[in-house]
Order: structure tokens, then sequence, then C-alpha cells
């Protein structure tokens, strides 16, 4: 089985907690889909991320360990500014309450750094809303 990189790890634990928690949303793991999207849906996104040293003489027993920082930007898209707001707000409440499955995966912390709505995108998109999340994780190199 192949190691995953820290961005896989992330996109694929959030797409796993958002599918699990939102019914009758689509989500969609890879950002827009060049066909448009279906509403209502969540769309991730990797937009940046960074590595920084765990911490002086951080040894893991399978070598140098790193907490690396990824950012999703998760885009939620829905047909009035109210649904959007309520689409939006069940996102982060079903992030919030996945703590322990982030744990598990690997990501040892999630912040929630952006949470704004931009208004009525083009009529294929509807309303909008935008919450960007840094996840931190252990990442060990040998």
């Amino acid at each position: 089985m192949a190691t995953s990189t820290p961005i896989q790890t992330v996109r694929n634990t959030v797409y796993t907690i958002l599918s699990e928690g939102l019914s009758g949303t689509q989500i969609y793991k890879w950002g827009i889909p060049q066909g448009g999207v279906v509403i209502p849906c969540v769309v991730i996104s990797h937009v940046s991320g960074s590595s920084s040293p765990i911490g002086l003489g951080r040894v893991t027993p399978n070598g140098y360990g790193d907490l690396t920082r990824i950012r999703l930007q998760i885009d939620c898209f829905h047909r009035s500014e109210e649904l959007v707001d309520q689409l939006g707000d069940s996102v982060k409440n079903t992030i919030e309450k996945a703590r322990s499955t982030l744990r598990n995966s690997g990501i040892v912390d999630a912040k929630m750094i952006v949470y704004v709505s931009v208004g009525s995108e083009e009529a294929a998109r509807g309303y909008r809303k935008i919450i960007d999340y840094e996840f931190f994780v252990e990442y060990v190199q040998s």
C-alpha cells in the first residue's frame, strides 16, 4: 500500500467526513469540475501549505518529523443566501464534530481561518460561501 502525502491525507479525510455527514449534498473532492456543479454542493480545493519542524530534536522511531500545514478552501453553493448559510454552518459543524476522526487519520489539529459569504455567483453556481481551514499533519521523513 502506498504511503499518502499530507495533502492526500487531509483531502481524503475531509472528503470522507463531509460525504458521510452531509446527506443530499454533492461533494466535489478535486475542485469545480469543468461541466459545472450540481446545487447544493461543497467543493474542496487545496490552496496552500508549508512544512515546519515540529520541535527541536523531534525524532520519531521512523525518522524526523515535520508538522505540515495544509490549507483547504471549502466552497459551499446553494440556491439562496439563507440556504448557503445553513450549508456553511453544516460543513463547519460536521468538521468540528469529527475531531477524533481527524486525529485518527494523523491530522493533529484543524483551525478555521475564513468563513465568508460572497453573494450570488453566475446563475449556474448560485450563492457561495467560502470556508478555509488549516489542517496540521505530522509527517515523518526517514
